[in-house]
């Protein structure tokens, strides 16, 4: 593992954040750490869901290794579907479980709760803005609806708030929501709006900690639209998710050691080469 104690490494899987997004859109800040650090447009894990691809970034392995291949699965027990958010379901150690071995403490910040569920065991500070209890609201402020372009910056500066209020977290893994995406396309003002927002929050995050490391990278949307058109063309329960199909997904890394980078082709090789390798 590449970790030191001390220094700050900071992960972020912006869902949705195709390479479509990355191109179209004014990012000094993030757009600077790919052209001073390292940069490629790699590849997100098949199938392109938000579970999938968020456990295979922080396992850093791919799906037939953690165990995790969708969103909800179909419950033999019940024989209905069910979101899959038990821990019980990871097959692989988690970069917060590497980090822990180290003597490392870590921290989670994410829109849903799901999230903390399956992969809040071994974190020393877990938040998320759907369903914040008294304590969370307390410190971090009433969190906006998760279904919106405000929970991303929610999220961000949570984050922010946590490493200034706990300088004994050395690892901050962000993770913001897809709902941008699934509603505006790339060119789109209301998408350009929302990822300069999101820019100017990691441009002063990386001001905040200059020596810290930087792990930015993506889950892909595969089709866009307004929720009413999302409703009139698919499946409510399917809404705008998955492709059959690898997407391309900014790679993107500053100021940390990721050994041969040759090797660095998806989204979950950031985190390999940094926590398990």
């Amino acid at each position: 593992m590449q970790l030191e104690k001390g220094k700050k490494t900071i992960i972020m899987m912006l869902d949705g954040f195709g390479i479509e997004y990355f191109r179209a859109s004014d990012m000094p800040a993030l757009k600077k750490m790919a052209q001073d650090g390292f940069f490629r447009e790699g590849k997100a894990v098949f199938p392109t869901l938000t579970n999938a691809n968020n456990i295979s970034i922080v396992c850093g392995s791919f799906p037939q290794t953690h165990g995790v291949t969708t969103n909800c699965y179909l419950d033999p027990a019940t024989g209905k579907p069910a979101f899959l958010e038990d821990p019980g379901f990871l097959k692989s150690p988690t970069l917060f479980e590497m980090a822990a071995r180290q003597g490392i403490r870590s921290a989670l910040v994410t829109s849903k709760s799901k999230t903390i569920r399956i992969l809040g065991g071994s974190v020393d500070a877990g938040l998320s803005a759907q369903d914040a209890d008294p304590e969370t609201i307390r410190d971090f402020g009433i969190p906006p609806d998760i279904y919106s372009i405000e929970v991303n910056e929610w999220i961000m500066r949570s984050g922010m708030k946590i490493l200034e209020s706990r300088p004994d977290i050395d690892v901050l893994y962000v993770h913001t929501t897809d709902y941008p995406m699934h509603m505006w396309a790339p060119e789109e003002k209301r998408s350009l709006d929302h990822l300069s927002r999101l820019d100017h929050l990691i441009g002063e995050m990386a001001d905040r900690y200059p020596d810290a490391a930087f792990l930015v990278t993506a889950d892909p949307v595969t089709v866009f639209g307004t929720l009413e058109q999302e409703r009139t063309d698919l499946h409510e329960g399917y809404r705008n998710h998955g492709s059959r199909f690898e997407q391309s997904v900014p790679l993107i890394a500053w100021n940390a050691d990721l050994g041969e980078t040759m090797r660095i082709q998806y989204n979950l090789d950031l985190t390999r080469a940094l926590f398990f390798e």
